[in-house]
């Protein structure tokens, strides 16, 4: 049972990485190559880890990462901080649906 939920939680991760590393290569493409919709989704999504490479190695009036210290930074605590999240609401989920088994019985 804890290797399913290990491999499961390990797909989240990869996902998520993913999709950050997704992101960094739109913006280098400068959305030539993607519909604009797709980009700015992308963009949205990596916007937790700019958060953190702004605080941690950008600067004041830093605008996106331009070396790969940066990137690295953008993609995993874009990576971190969606897959806490998605854990956050699986524990909710969780307690709520234990509540109201316990309620019902």
């Amino acid at each position: 049972m804890f290797l399913v939920k290990t491999r499961t939680w390990f797909f989240v991760v990869l996902v998520f990485f993913g999709l950050g590393v997704a992101a960094v290569a739109v913006r280098l493409l400068q959305y030539s190559y993607v519909p604009r919709a797709l980009g700015d989704l992308l963009d949205r999504l990596a916007s937790p880890g700019e958060f953190l490479w702004l605080a941690t190695l950008g600067g004041v009036f830093a605008g996106y990462p331009s070396d790969w210290k940066g990137y690295t930074v953008l993609v995993l605590g874009t990576t971190i901080f969606w897959v806490l999240a998605t854990a956050t609401c699986v524990a909710l989920g969780k307690w709520i649906y234990s509540t109201i088994q316990h309620l019902r019985h």
